[in-house]
Formats: structure tokens, C-alpha cells, sequence
């Protein structure tokens, strides 16, 4: 991951863990409808918990390039 978010942030919107897990919000949102990563609603809201966003990455290999043949 490029940086780490500030204690303060501790729930992220997608385009904020997008940004710093330099995803998609589309990738996002389909690795929360797999069950992959959790995620909170706020109303209409989605929010990640930056732990959670930190685990997925390091635990799924989310950011890393996959073997093309």
C-alpha cells in the first residue's frame, strides 16, 4: 500500500481505499459482494475499516499483478 491512512480515518469510504490501495471501487465492491473483505453500511454508505482494507490486501494478494500467458 502506497500510505498508510491516519489513526483518525479509521473507517474509509471506497474511493478513499481505492485510492490508497490504488484499486477500483468496482474491485472493491466486488471483493465485498464475494465475501472477501467486510465492510460497514452507514445508511446508504459503504465504509472499510483501514485494518480490514490492510489485511485483505496483504492476505489476497489484491495489489499484486497477476501471471498473464
Amino acid at each position: 500500500m502506497p500510505s498508510v491512512p491516519p489513526p483518525e480515518l479509521r473507517y474509509l469510504s471506497l474511493a478513499q481505499a481505492g485510492a490508497i490501495a490504488n484499486l477500483s471501487i468496482r474491485t472493491l465492491r466486488r471483493a465485498i459482494a464475494a465475501g472477501k473483505l467486510r465492510a460497514h453500511r452507514v445508511g446508504r454508505l459503504t465504509r472499510i475499516g483501514a485494518a480490514e482494507l490492510r489485511r485483505w490486501v496483504e492476505a489476497d494478494g489484491a495489489a499484486a499483478p497477476r501471471n498473464r500467458r
